[in-house]
């Protein structure tokens, strides 16, 4: 038996079985400073759990009675405690909040199918987490950051808000059945191994993807947002085979052994299109169908073929830089051109070949740097935490 187990079962035995448990607590905050507070004698809580950074909080926690609790759990910076679970709580109408829990290594909260949102940040030990037989089917958002996790097996909804995954390091595989994520999909700075596959997502707001190995995006048709595929080193091939439109841009930078790139089926973006300082990509052939760029055009690299045969319509900028020859592309794009051509591109137009330069610059699509993202997916971001404790003591009624 594990020693996170053991924990557990003597921790079960410690805490007994509560008798006359009442309907619903109704304070707003009922904060735990010690295991045997962490037994709550009712089965919905209508306010949050919060726990305090005590060094009484240590070992195997059990959170015993609410199978409901509205508000928030939260428990920061209990950096003794070693295992958490619930075998009552199925529903937490806020956050799921744990941060700064260092020597935690489990979870096990076999009844939990929904939470409003999970945030999960400097978990630095944590190895396994169980949701039971279902697994967590509701949730709005979640982040997972800087954990010791290497599945993410048990979080199977349908839909989410926001998911954020990063700077998860053993995290080197990840299929989620997925169909839709309405706000943002985060992946950045996890295992350079990293292989994600969502087979069934059709739809998301925005794709943010930095530093995996893969992408598997079969049935994705269009994202509402921006698609970004930047610092993905490993990363050697992407195609998105039904992916037919984007609502704001398109951007693959940085990707220093991405030789394919490919959108077959992409008539429009409804911001920019930017291909830029991907090395091995000496071929820009992946956008047969594109008829329509709402922004800025811009592609450079060391490609020496470039071939958008629907192009027809650039409402900003043209800019096209590559160290090969690249005459005879530019000499078809000129015909798009608002000096020479048919005004097509309305914005500037500069084509460019046998340019040293030439995967230097030209950021126009407003993308996101490596570096701007910093604060966003730092390995061990400062944490400034404060908690207060709320109301007065759990009443047993």
């Amino acid at each position: 038996m594990s020693v996170s187990k053991i924990l557990f079962a003597l921790a079960a035995v410690g805490a007994g079985v509560a008798s006359a448990q009442s309907s619903s607590c109704k304070a707003s905050t009922i904060t735990v400073s010690t295991p045997a507070e962490a037994t709550i004698g009712c089965k919905t809580v209508s306010g949050s759990v919060v726990f305090e950074a005590s060094d009484d909080l240590t070992g195997a926690i059990l959170i015993n009675g609410p199978e409901t609790i509205q508000g928030d759990l939260i428990i920061k910076n209990a950096t003794a405690i070693q295992s958490l679970g619930s075998s009552t709580i199925s529903k937490i109408g806020g956050k799921f909040e744990l941060q700064g829990l260092r020597s935690l290594s489990t979870i096990d909260f076999s009844a939990l199918e929904e939470v409003e949102e999970i945030s999960w940040i400097t978990l630095t030990s944590l190895e396994g987490v169980t949701f039971g037989t279902d697994g967590v089917t509701t949730v709005k958002k979640v982040r997972i950051s800087d954990t010791f996790l290497g599945s993410l097996d048990n979080f199977k909804m349908a839909s989410v808000g926001t998911f954020q995954i990063d700077n998860n390091k053993l995290l080197t595989t990840w299929e989620t059945k997925l169909t839709n994520i309405t706000d943002e999909l985060i992946v950045a700075d996890n295992s350079q191994d990293l292989q994600v596959s969502f087979p069934r997502l059709t739809n998301a707001g925005d794709i943010d993807v930095r530093g995996v190995k893969s992408l598997s995006v079969p049935l994705l048709k269009e994202v509402t947002g921006s698609i970004l595929l930047t610092e993905n080193d490993a990363m050697e091939s992407f195609i998105a085979p039904n992916f037919t439109k984007s609502g704001e841009s398109v951007s693959v930078r940085n990707n220093d052994n991405l030789s394919n790139v490919s959108f077959p089926l992409l008539e429009r973006t409804g911001g920019s299109l930017t291909i830029q300082n991907n090395q091995k990509l000496v071929t820009i052939d992946g956008f047969p169908e594109l008829v329509t760029v709402e922004g800025a055009v811009t592609m450079r690299g060391n490609f020496t073929e470039i071939e958008l045969p629907k192009l027809d319509d650039v409402r900003g900028a043209f800019d096209v830089q590559s160290t090969e020859d690249i005459a005879e592309a530019c000499s078809a794009f000129e015909k798009l051109s608002p000096d020479g051509g048919n005004g097509h591109i309305q914005g500037s137009f500069d084509c460019e070949g046998e340019n040293e330069n030439a995967n230097e610059g030209g950021s126009a699509d407003g993308s996101k740097d490596k570096e701007d993202a910093a604060g966003i997916f730092g390995a061990s971001a400062p944490v400034v935490l404060a908690v207060a404790a709320i109301g007065g003591l759990l009443q047993l009624l």
